[in-house]
């Protein structure tokens, strides 16, 4: 048994992934992680703890679901499970048209369970120092060590992972099964990569990374990533500008680019997307470099500048893990749904300032909680933890003393 939905790095806290949603190359069939989680127990803003589910306390249960901490603290959840098959055949096809490259994407995102993979997610590559080849990590496990060398003269490649879980009695027709859906597919003739992994061992792949950013010493250096979902009518605008220009020289780590089916996610929950049926997951996840560029300073002004590409083009686009500054870019973010997350805060505050008369001086409060560090901190500290009512009373002291400090000495 294993949750329908996780995300690519497995060591989260279950708390911070569902005050946000939790995507990965699973989602496009059963949602993001909030899309699938049965029951709650949260620790409110009165302290109270409160049981909440679709069917008891609904309004405070779909609040928290995508609410960015800003309802009350996750401190349990049952998720919904399902049976999963031993092994998995784990693919990596490579691409130099990202046309063909995203019609094959949403063509298997639009598929069932018997006419298509299991895992579908997609990454843009950029060429090494030899400028006339591609040379790539085939897989992440350690006991495979063989690369893949494609000759290409575009700007970057796009790589499909995929993989399709099957038990040990069904080994002797995977093969076949495989080769009928890769068939389908318009990768680069011969460039494709196929493996046997374990269900866990291919899950649990992004943590053999983590282990060599540590050695590195990269895991301790800044990372400003920007997460973004694009609607899909406008992603090779995107692409033409952000990858094959902007960021055709990388960016000292993995550039994520896959789509969702809109239709797998609730609309009752606080998460923000698109309003087109499909959009696209983009992951810029860079690495400042402590000896070398690119500094944090160079990743940060390369995110604004795709941000403001984004909104001059009139690009439809929202941001995942969101981080604004003031009350206009949050209501933008939230856009139609403002006026529900602004009710649903009158009610259910997680953060509740004393002494608000009116609804202006509410926005304005709403406006600064959202954007203030310490506060997201504090609230992420106790989300992994075992947060009980006294250790959130002393939260609202917390919360209250960030609130009565000026706007600009704690906020981004």
């Amino acid at each position: 048994m294993a949750p329908r939905s996780l995300t690519d790095y497995l060591y989260l806290s279950v708390g911070g992934t569902l005050s946000n949603a939790g995507v990965s190359g699973q989602a496009f069939r059963y949602g993001p992680q909030i899309s699938n989680v049965l029951e709650l127990e949260v620790v409110t803003g009165k302290g109270e703890i409160v049981i909440c589910s679709k069917h008891q306390h609904a309004d405070l249960f779909y609040s928290v679901l995508g609410g960015l901490g800003q309802f009350a603290i996750i401190t349990k959840a049952k998720i919904r499970l399902h049976h999963v098959p031993p092994k998995v055949k784990w693919v990596r096809a490579y691409y130099s048209d990202f046309s063909a490259f995203t019609k094959d994407q949403e063509m298997l995102i639009s598929q069932g369970r018997e006419n298509s993979f299991d895992y579908i997610e997609g990454s843009v590559l950029v060429k090494g120092k030899d400028v006339n080849s591609w040379k790539m990590e085939s897989h992440t496990l350690e006991d495979v060590n063989s690369n893949v060398t494609i000759e290409s003269d575009a700007p970057v490649l796009y790589c499909l992972e995929l993989t399709k879980a099957y038990f040990e009695r069904e080994s002797n027709l995977i093969g076949k099964k495989l080769n009928s859906l890769l068939e389908r597919l318009h990768y680069l003739p011969s460039e494709v990569s196929i493996i046997d992994a374990s269900y866990l061992g291919f899950l649990d792949r992004v943590h053999d990374k983590e282990r060599d950013l540590r050695k590195s010493g990269l895991w301790y250096t800044l990372h400003p990533w920007l997460n973004l979902f694009i609607s899909k009518s406008r992603i090779i605008e995107f692409d033409a500008w952000v990858f094959k220009q902007k960021l055709s020289g990388g960016i000292n780590g993995p550039m994520l680019v896959y789509p969702l089916n809109r239709n797998k996610w609730d609309s009752r929950m606080s998460a923000v997307t698109p309003s087109e049926d499909i959009f696209y997951a983009v992951g810029l996840l860079g690495y400042a470099s402590p000896r070398s560029a690119p500094t944090a300073e160079s990743l940060m002004d390369q995110n604004s500048k795709i941000l403001y590409f984004c909104r001059t083009k009139s690009i439809e686009y929202k941001q995942y893990l969101p981080h604004y500054v003031n009350q206009d870019e949050w209501r933008t973010h939230f856009d139609r749904l403002w006026p529900r997350f602004r009710e649903r805060k009158l009610r259910s505050a997680l953060v509740a300032p004393r002494n608000i008369k009116d609804n202006a001086s509410l926005e304005m409060s709403l406006a600064t909680i959202l954007s203030c560090k310490t506060t997201q901190h504090i609230m992420m500290n106790h989300m992994i933890s075992n947060v009980k009512c006294k250790i959130a009373k002393s939260l609202m002291v917390d919360i209250q003393e960030i609130l009565d400090k000026p706007y600009s000495s704690e906020c981004l």
